[in-house]
């Protein structure tokens, strides 16, 4: 009886979907749609990228407007995946979902779309396992485009899994039908590979990668990074070089050589940086986590003869007053592992530091294991502590 009635359901979707009215409404849907995402594309090949935020608010307020326009078209669901890619780039990532799900549910002739949606969903919501397995089931039916496109692109840089981010960064590498505004990320590719090559300790393919990343990208600062990632590989499998710091907070002066036998994480940060700020709670509970087992954690900033922080800037200080509001920095954000200060920056040029935050991991033998530049996320600070304590 429950197997009839569904059915009849189903029957009478489908036949609702085909009436003259409903088709030429998700006719009109669907075109006004593809003309704001042609519209933005088109402006964004052509904008400067201090003007990108402005496009995209703009773009938002059009795709709120066609929402408002379509509100009373019937929720078939052809027009309800329209809608949930609608809501997903205005960032309604809820209600996105909530739509799409109910699509899957009806298991219509669309169901391969929506599915295609809910991959996107959980991109933003960082689910990129699940992602991962919903993509795999519909992969091979969909069309070569930019939604497939975009997920190879998403898989290369963020699958955890080091062999589906390499088997997808070939994808899209020798994909020779990339839309245009893909094709800039090719240089993103390769430093993704090259990371991949780094964990599994392939040091001269990760400098290849990194050169072919290096010879692609345009833009000044973006190659300066990937310049730095290249440098970073001269101290992998080194002996960490020694730091002297000016002035200790926390902690009395550490010698790196002295700590042979613990797993040693160095943070570089700074007040004014965010990101540095971001990284502290996973760096704090690392620290009171595994310091029993043998973890330090050492926070390494400089002078830079001005302050900011969360709070606000202070500009110029003198050298004293820049030391005391570092160390009612620690104290307010309850900093309990070791920090220390460089006065004139040397441990930073000694570890060629080009960007904050960036996080040397020193292994039992005293040598560099990795650096990770950038936050990264608290689960990947907490495994890779976790596997240098286990070796």
């Amino acid at each position: 009886m429950v197997k009839k009635i569904a059915t009849i359901l189903l029957t009478a979707v489908f036949i609702l979907a085909c009436q003259p009215g409903n088709k030429k409404k998700i006719k009109e849907f669907s075109h006004d749609y593809t003309a704001i995402q042609e519209k933005y594309r088109e402006k964004l090949k052509t904008a400067p990228r201090s003007d990108y935020m402005m496009i995209m608010n703009e773009k938002v307020e059009e795709l709120e407007k066609l929402l408002k326009k379509h509100e009373n078209s019937p929720a078939v669901d052809e027009i309800e995946i329209l809608r949930g890619k609608v809501l997903l780039q205005i960032s309604k990532v809820d209600e996105a979902e909530k739509k799409i799900d109910t699509v899957i549910k009806n298991n219509s002739t669309f169901i391969d779309d929506a599915k295609m949606v809910k991959v996107q969903i959980l991109f933003l919501k960082r689910d990129i396992n699940e992602a991962y397995q919903i993509f795999k089931e519909i992969e091979a039916k969909m069309e070569r485009g930019e939604d497939l496109f975009s997920a190879y692109l998403y898989f290369s840089l963020f699958a955890e899994d080091l062999q589906v981010r390499e088997d997808y960064s070939n994808k899209f590498l020798n994909s020779s039908d990339l839309p245009e505004d893909l094709e800039t990320y090719k240089s993103r590719i390769y430093s993704s590979l090259a990371a991949v090559a780094k964990e599994r300790m392939q040091l001269d393919k990760a400098k290849e990668y990194l050169n072919k990343a290096i010879e692609m990208e345009k833009d000044p600062r973006t190659k300066l990074s990937f310049q730095a990632e290249r440098a970073s590989l001269d101290f992998i499998g080194k002996p960490a070089p020694a730091i002297s710091p000016d002035t200790w907070i926390n902690s009395s002066p550490l010698d790196l050589e002295k700590l042979k036998g613990k797993v040693v994480v160095i943070d570089f940060w700074a007040t004014w940086c965010k990101p540095c700020r971001m990284i502290m709670p996973a760096l704090t509970e690392a620290y009171t986590n595994y310091k029993d087992q043998g973890l330090v954690v050492i926070g390494l900033t400089k002078l830079y003869s001005s302050y900011s922080d969360e709070l606000g800037s202070r500009g110029e200080v003198s050298k004293t007053g820049e030391i005391a509001l570092i160390k009612e920095f620690v104290t307010r954000n309850k900093l309990d592992y070791p920090t220390a200060i460089c006065h004139e920056g040397i441990e930073f040029e000694k570890y060629k530091i080009s960007a904050i935050p960036t996080m040397v991991f020193i292994n039992k033998e005293g040598a560099v294991a990795h650096i990770e530049m950038g936050a990264g996320s608290p689960q990947e600070i907490k495994h890779r502590i976790k596997k240098l304590l286990e070796e």
